[in-house]
């Protein structure tokens, strides 16, 4: 392997088996022992003012990159893209360029991919149960939020269709629809409607399940033709109407059609989502589906799990371990005290992010990150349960309402 490809190797974890050999961190099983001494205080100076200035400055970009993230929302997912970077880059640089050191051998080693899968997902599996019980308890009895389980409820809507967005009312008609959470609403005004106008009408349509009316403006007359169709028409033109709509469960597509005197108007100023740069036709349509999932499994992986992962324990535990070589447990299930420095670090990072002391509970289950780095060897089975944990979140919250 040339030098230019040794390199790339290195950075993204990955080795050849005839390089395949243990790092430090690996030493925890019961047929072998822990190293007798920990570096030499010069050397442990050295590594804790690396260590320190490593976090800093992952707290001061991943903080800076959020709050940059809320100003500009419209690049959210490309900042939240450079975040997942930084804590590959920041990690492989400093041992690379300041400690002098191989990356891979300073702990950044994924390990073999099938036994770090299968630990990984036998921990998921594992605590499952216990994760759903414990959830359970927080959500509904401290937080007040009852459970209506429902598959329909795992459909999302459409990216960029939920929440209003903002346009000017100065236009000769403006039409806006909006997903908001179970709710569709819909809401126009005729800035300049002309004399003798007739009334603007717009029939809202599904095709596989019920709709039902949730909340009609006063200016708005609706009429419920059937279960699946509900025709809204403006009482009063120059006024704002409209009506929320609740869609019943499996709606997998909405459909609106405009008309004035029965005629479909010809108009650009239709408006889906938070999107008001880019008017719909008309008729216009949206709907729910359930790719979202797969996308936020890869996310959870790859931008996720796989960056924080390799940071903190790929990188932050691994030098812990040099400093501090104390181990506590019995039998196979003995862990390092780094495991728990590591996971108060991984706790103060999401925190600092906005301040939110609930997210200091990220520190119970990164002690079964910690864990499954060092009794699997590598990174994979870690960042496979960190991903999952996530997931589980977001696949259980969705199935609690206030």
């Amino acid at each position: 392997m040339g030098d230019r490809a040794r390199s790339s190797a290195t950075v993204l974890g990955f080795r050849s088996k005839s390089e395949l050999r243990r790092c430090p961190l690996d030493e925890t099983s019961d047929d072998r022992e822990p190293p007798k001494a920990a570096a030499r205080p010069s050397k442990r100076s050295a590594s804790f003012k690396e260590l320190g200035l490593a976090f800093v400055a992952s707290l001061v970009i991943t903080s800076g990159l959020s709050a940059l993230q809320g100003a500009l929302p419209s690049y959210a997912s490309g900042i939240y893209v450079l975040v997942a970077v930084s804590f590959v880059l920041l990690p492989t640089w400093t041992v690379r360029w300041w400690r002098r050191d191989d990356p891979i051998a300073a702990g950044m080693d994924y390990g073999r991919l099938r036994p770090g899968l299968a630990w990984g997902l036998a921990a998921t599996g594992l605590t499952l149960v216990p994760f759903l019980l414990g959830f359970h308890i927080w959500t509904a009895e401290v937080q007040g939020r009852k459970l209506n389980f429902q598959w329909s409820n795992t459909m999302r809507w459409e990216p960029g269709v939920e929440g209003r967005g903002e346009v000017s009312r100065d236009l000769r008609l403006v039409v806006m629809a909006w997903a908001d959470g179970r709710s569709v609403r819909i809401w126009w005004v005729d800035g300049q409607a002309l004399a003798g106008d007739e009334p603007l009408t717009i029939q809202v349509t599904t095709q596989s399940g019920p709709l039902e009316l949730d909340e009609v403006n006063p200016h708005t007359q609706a009429e419920v033709i059937d279960e699946q169709t509900i025709r809204l028409t403006d009482k009063h033109s120059k006024n704002v109407a409209g009506a929320d709509l609740r869609i019943g469960e499996w709606v997998d597509q909405v459909d609106f059609a405009l008309q004035r005197a029965g005629k479909a108007l010809e108009t650009s100023a239709i408006f889906i989502g938070r999107d008001s740069t880019n008017p719909a036709s008309n008729p216009f349509s949206f709907g729910r589906n359930w790719w979202w999932i797969l996308n936020l499994l890869l996310t959870q992986l790859l931008f996720v799990g796989l960056p924080e992962e390799y940071f903190y324990r790929g990188y932050i535990q691994p030098t812990l371990r040099l400093l501090d070589t104390g181990t506590f447990g019995f039998g196979r299930f003995r862990v390092s005290r780094s495991i728990v420095v590591t996971s108060l670090l991984f706790a103060l990072g999401h925190v600092a992010i906005d301040g939110n002391l609930i997210r200091g509970a990220v520190f119970f289950p990164s002690l079964v990150f910690g864990w499954l780095r060092e009794r699997s060897g590598g990174l994979t089975a870690s960042i496979v349960y960190h991903a999952a944990c996530n997931s589980m979140v977001e696949l259980t919250v969705i199935h609690y309402f206030f």
